[in-house]
């Protein structure tokens, strides 16, 4: 499970895990945190603001997609992810 803050623009920060566990899959779930975008939370239910959330984010190694180097993300692994919605 990661924590993070959404700003107003919906762009995560202080992205950290509640209990990591150390290796390249807690890797590829910060950069993917990093790189979504959310849904802010809104004041009144119009004005944007920044909220802190909980996230977890499965993610499933597609090792059989690799083809070439090219293919591979910054750490290595082709990968696919879902995000699970509360």
């Amino acid at each position: 499970m990661l924590s993070f803050i959404v700003d107003a623009t919906g762009s995560p920060h202080n992205v950290m895990f509640v209990h990591p566990t150390g290796d390249d899959i807690d890797r590829m779930a910060l950069l993917l945190a990093r790189a979504n975008r959310f849904k802010p939370g809104t004041l009144n239910g119009t004005t944007p603001v920044a909220v802190g959330l909980s996230e977890t984010i499965k993610l499933k190694v597609c090792a059989s997609e690799i083809t070439t180097q090219a293919d591979r993300n910054p750490i290595g692994y082709a990968f696919t992810h879902s995000r699970n919605k509360k």
